[in-house]
């Protein structure tokens, strides 16, 4: 057992970026562990310090560790599953507790190399995007997560669809799949502060949340907006968020015409204080789990 008895859990988290819905999800639970009965370990490959800081915050019952090595695609993460080995060897946690896939695979073979009792995965969407990701990569998550997928003692879905797609896409053993949806807190709903003097803008306000990445959808959004400037101007497209997209989504913007009506706030914290400002919530997604 952990400190006074209590259960030690090991979160492996290898590629999440700190600011979209995982890390959200991450720090929910962190914010909400039950201290008397959890000692929890993260183990990331996101650089930045004050990144995680600023997620996290102060919790004498998380420590996190850095394992850079989980980010080697070109050594075949051969590193950071000896590191990870390493690590659980000498912190004999009860449980390992994988979010994403390339943490499925290299969090559940290290975890069953060091004896772990208990393998758990949660499935945040579907586990890989098939809009985004190349046909040998999906090749190598498949051959992967089969590999694995035995040793998982449960999966947690995000939704039923994920849930079903763990079934029937990648062959998980229905009894172990558990649906447990996102959890919210009443402070997210808080009307503390005016979303519109946040934005600064009266006008009507189109707002959408996402990470600026293939699948997003948010092309589509953009190709939309001038039929709804032609048809009241003072409209404007608030984006939060931002990702790799973000340079391309702004030459689209001009070349719709629509430069002025566009604005890129970047990520906000907390985000409420942006939504609460907008008059419509878009979705564009082409593919997700269960959005925040």
């Amino acid at each position: 057992m952990g400190a006074s008895g209590s259960i030690k859990v090991m979160w492996v988290c290898t590629l999440f970026n700190g600011t979209a819905g995982t890390a959200t999800h991450l720090a929910k639970w962190a914010r909400n562990l039950a201290k008397s009965e959890f000692d929890v370990v993260l183990v990331h490959g996101l650089p930045g310090e004050g990144r995680i800081a600023s997620l996290f915050g102060t919790n004498e019952r998380l420590r996190v560790v850095y394992m850079p090595e989980l980010r080697r695609p070109d050594q075949l993460f051969l590193p950071g599953l000896v590191k990870l080995y390493r690590l659980l060897r000498r912190e004999r946690p009860h449980i390992v507790h994988t979010i994403l896939i390339q943490s499925d695979i290299l969090g559940t073979i290290a975890a069953k190399l060091a004896r772990i009792p208990v393998v758990v995965s949660s499935a945040e969407g579907v586990l890989f995007s098939r809009l985004t990701t190349t046909t040998a990569k999906m090749l190598v998550y498949r051959l992967g997560y089969r590999f694995i997928r035995n040793w998982l003692d449960a999966v947690i879905a995000i939704s039923h669809f994920v849930g079903r797609e763990l079934k029937d896409q990648f062959g998980v053993d229905p009894v172990k799949v558990r649906v447990v949806h996102l959890g919210l807190e009443g402070s997210d709903f808080s009307t503390a502060v005016n979303g519109k003097t946040a934005l600064k803008r009266d006008a009507p306000v189109v707002g959408v949340v996402s990470t600026l990445v293939e699948g997003k959808g948010l092309e589509y959004l953009l190709m939309a907006i001038p039929a709804i400037v032609s048809a009241r101007p003072d409209t404007w497209l608030c984006i939060v968020g931002d990702g790799p997209l973000r340079g391309r989504l702004s030459e689209l913007a001009v070349r719709l015409g629509v430069g002025e009506a566009v604005k890129f706030c970047g990520w906000v914290s907390p985000v409420k204080e942006v939504m609460e400002g907008f008059d419509v919530v878009v979705m564009p997604s082409l593919q997700e789990g269960l959005s925040w």
